[in-house]
């Protein structure tokens, strides 16, 4: 059985159900990214194989041979997640991704298997990691080819990709203009909105007759579980409020896509703006 990494974040999203697809560069034979593919489809449109092409050619070797590139995973294949470990005992597998527990090395070897350990923090690398030690499992449901920048705001949240509320207690006026205050500029932001009622209180629905405490207290703000799934910034000193984001990062973004170019760029710079080709994995978890 093969196995698949992913990096600690997304690996928690993938076992929490909220990654349920995955992009992988597709690569020539010689492992260049490709410039230009020919998608061979069968009669249902799925994708059988991808062939590096020139000029709308078929990429023939130099005995006439053509190069035909296959997904590495097929539909129905069942993947393990690796993941890095420590084998304490004979059927006793402590994992690093869900507990505080510290391996015992001496000099770079394991005190349990004598074995030198592969990974610098005592942990053995998750690449090195055994089906026999698994505890996750996926099934390939679906294999696609596409345009790393191709990919649809609705599959940036299949990549682990989600909407947050960084500042939990930023508050909404109703000020007909939608504004937003973080905590810090809060008062100041009230204060904002109370002058600009009081100079023009029929556009905010307000009589001339009523005081500026009564006034105060309606401009009371409320909080942001109130609010719509729109990125939100505070409207004073622009800080990120809420948006889009992926584990492990507390920036925000505008957009699903966006977040997911930075994302794509953590694992290797400048990835998202080569665009290549990649192969993209849908799957499920599965016992």
């Amino acid at each position: 059985m093969n196995g698949i990494n992913f990096i600690q974040p997304l690996f928690h999203a993938v076992v929490e159900g909220r990654k349920t697809m995955t992009r992988q560069v597709v690569k020539t034979p010689r492992n260049k990214r490709a410039f230009g593919w020919l998608v061979v489809k069968n009669h249902t449109g799925y994708v059988i194989d991808v062939c590096w092409t020139d000029e709308n050619e078929r990429f023939s070797d130099e005995n006439g041979n053509n190069n035909v590139i296959k997904p590495r995973y097929k539909v129905g294949e069942t993947l393990y997640l690796k993941e890095p470990y420590y084998p304490l005992r004979p059927q006793v597998i402590k994992y690093k991704y869900d507990n505080n527990f510290v391996p015992p090395a001496r000099n770079g070897v394991c005190l349990t298997t004598g074995r030198k350990i592969s990974g610098m923090d005592g942990w053995h690398y998750k690449r090195t990691m055994p089906e026999k030690h698994a505890r996750y499992f996926i099934e390939i449901t679906g294999v696609k080819v596409e345009r790393l920048q191709g990919i649809s705001d609705e599959d940036c949240l299949r990549e682990g990709i989600f909407y947050d509320i960084v500042e939990s207690d930023y508050f909404h006026y109703h000020d007909c203009e939608n504004r937003f205050y973080c905590a810090d500029c809060e008062e100041k932001g009230r204060e904002r909105l109370v002058k600009e009622v009081l100079e023009d209180r029929e556009r905010f629905c307000f009589d001339n007759e009523d005081d500026e405490d009564w006034i105060r207290d309606e401009l009371s703000g409320y909080s942001c579980e109130a609010c719509d799934g729109e990125p939100k910034a505070c409207d004073i000193c622009g800080k990120d409020l809420s948006g889009y984001r992926y584990d492990d990062n507390s920036k925000c973004f505008y957009s699903p896509q966006q977040a997911y170019a930075a994302l794509t760029d953590k694992t290797k710079r400048g990835t998202w703006d080569s665009n290549p080709y990649v192969w993209v994995y849908e799957f499920k978890l599965v016992k």
